[in-house]
């Protein structure tokens, strides 16, 4: 197994602040092989895992006091994303819209405007148990503020929100938005480069955030992975112990360019792969090296919509899918929390009744996830080059 590096912020109020360079640097060495009998296995049917029993207990206290220990850095190992202890963690969790043209009311915070309350996000982390929120965003809304917020007010606010939903026991993933277009999405451009700068250096120190670079919802234009290897690079200048998400040139509904390579051949390390799941668009059947390359790489369905007119028989079926794929079943983040397709009737009138792509997702999050036992090769390697 290949050195990880390890770091890690502690949040509490008065505890000392070590330097920056401290901070933002993981001692190199080499994580103990990861532990999936948490992730796997309950020491009892229908127990919890003390990890996850112990999170939740956290998360349904009063936000104000819940400890402010923090959260564990991640990086990958294999096909797992893993924490400092070398722990697999399986990112679930839900999408939440609305960063481009939130406008806060009297005293609200963005968090609130987001529909992410301290109510919403003790249902969230405490009732339903996801440990991801995925923000959306575009390049311009972090470089120049909407048409409501200046970027010094919602680059603030977003501080705060990352705050809020740390504090609550779940990671921020940010994720930037492509410019949508019919055919095809162009290559990042100058100001794609020049937000990820800013946005890495700005929370270089804080664990609870990760980074989705570049999320399409059409195949990218030709050059696309070298593209993405320079997009990785500005972000890991600023902030080396990042764990970042990529899709490939497809954006997502197939893996054939993947994984992404250092000009030595070596695949860049801390990245999990993103793949975009609906009804319409099911990746895992189209192409079957999914579940040879799952074996290998970390996977995370960073976009999962359900609105078919199929009473959920095909959130069901990916909920199954979700669960076979990969060592101990791959990542997913439900859209959406606070927007069509809904998850809850209306998140920000705070009535948080499931819809039942929302009970799809509370059935989903309920799950155990078991060892993949697939046949590995004769060689003992997954058959994936």
């Amino acid at each position: 197994m290949r050195d990880v590096q390890r770091g890690r912020v502690r949040r509490a109020e008065g505890a000392s602040v070590a330097s920056k360079e401290a901070q933002r640097t993981r001692r190199g060495r080499a994580l103990p092989l990861p532990s999936l009998r948490l992730v796997y296995s309950r020491e009892e049917k229908g127990a919890r895992p003390p990890a996850r029993a112990a999170a939740a207990a956290r998360s349904l206290a009063p936000l104000e006091e819940r400890d402010a220990e923090g959260l564990s850095w991640l990086g990958t190992s294999g096909s797992l994303v893993v924490d400092e202890n070398g722990e697999a963690v399986l990112l679930r969790g839900v999408n939440v819209v609305g960063l481009d043209h939130a406008k806060l009311e009297s005293g609200q915070t963005l968090s609130e405007a987001l529909a992410l309350s301290d109510s919403a996000l003790t249902i969230l982390t405490g009732l339903w148990g996801v440990n991801v929120v995925r923000l959306p965003f575009s390049a311009r809304t972090v470089l120049e503020g909407n048409d409501s917020l200046s970027a010094e007010a919602l680059l603030s606010g977003l501080d705060q929100a990352v705050a809020d939903v740390a504090s609550a026991g779940a990671y921020v993933l940010l994720a930037l938005q492509s410019s949508a277009l019919d055919d095809a999405t162009p290559l990042p451009d100058e100001a794609t480069h020049e937000c990820w700068q800013l946005l890495a250096a700005r929370f270089q120190d804080e664990p609870g955030v990760l980074y989705e670079i570049y999320a399409a919802s059409t195949p990218l234009a030709a050059g696309w992975a070298d593209a993405a290897n320079r997009l990785i690079g500005v972000v890991r200048r600023e902030h080396p112990a990042s764990l970042i998400l990529v899709s490939g040139a497809s954006a997502g509904a197939d893996i054939s360019d993947l994984p992404l390579r250092f000009s030595t051949g070596e695949p860049v390390h801390d990245l999990a792969y993103t793949v975009r799941v609906a009804p319409q668009l099911a990746p895992f059947s189209r192409d079957p090296r999914f579940r040879f390359f799952a074996q290998s790489y970390p996977l995370v369905a960073s976009q999962w919509f359900d609105s078919g007119p199929d009473l959920g028989r095909a959130a069901d079926l990916a909920t199954q899918l979700f669960e076979r794929y990969g060592i101990g079943g791959i990542g997913w983040i439900a859209a959406n929390w606070n927007a069509e397709p809904r998850l809850v009737t209306d998140a920000a009138a705070r009535n948080y009744a499931a819809t039942r792509f929302g009970n799809a997702v509370r059935r989903a999050l309920g799950l155990p996830v078991r060892p993949q036992t697939t046949p590995v090769g004769a060689d003992g390697r997954w058959p994936f080059p």
